[in-house]
């Protein structure tokens, strides 16, 4: 076998030149290029406090942030990310807050409207209509599906596409 002098392309023995670079060819194989040294991660770290989070919600945490590709530790009622997730985890910890309170009430005259308009009314129309927890659950199971799976999905098609171009 010979190799290029110029590129290190490998060619058959009866190549008088590189087909590549057109440089000439040697009986030695060039030495391997160096190995680029990865520069050091940012290992810092940021404390996020989670004490106003009720149990329901602190228990939405890890799923909102494994599907969020963030690393994290819960200790007590401190969260711990790295210093360049933090304002991601911070809207995650939000999105776990949101989900839990009473949600935005309503005007009564335009929810009177909304039932007029449907035929529907409901018994008290000073009560204002709030979303229910269980409706939230599933809003952030809808959060959950476009951060993680969505992704996911796109992923392993583009894996495929990949697989088809390189296999031809």
């Amino acid at each position: 076998m010979k190799w290029c002098s110029d590129c290190g392309l490998e060619h058959i023995d009866s190549a008088t030149s590189c087909a590549d670079c057109g440089g000439a060819l040697t009986g030695q194989q060039p030495p391997a290029p160096p190995v680029p040294v990865a520069e050091p991660k940012d290992h810092r770290t940021e404390v996020i406090d989670i004490a106003h989070l009720d149990d329901d919600q602190r228990l939405m945490l890890p799923p909102l942030l494994n599907g969020s590709d963030i690393p994290f530790e819960v200790d007590g009622v401190d969260l711990i990310v790295a210093s360049v997730d933090r304002e991601h985890a911070e809207l995650l910890v939000a999105v776990a807050a949101d989900a839990d309170d009473d949600g935005p009430q309503l005007d009564p005259d335009e929810d009177r409207a909304l039932h007029s308009a449907t035929g529907a009314a409901p018994a008290d129309w000073e009560t204002p209509v709030r979303p229910t927890r269980s409706g939230l659950r599933e809003s952030a199971g809808w959060l959950l599906f476009i951060t993680y799976v969505i992704p996911v999905a796109i992923a392993a098609v583009a894996a495929l596409v990949i697989a088809v171009v390189v296999l031809r």
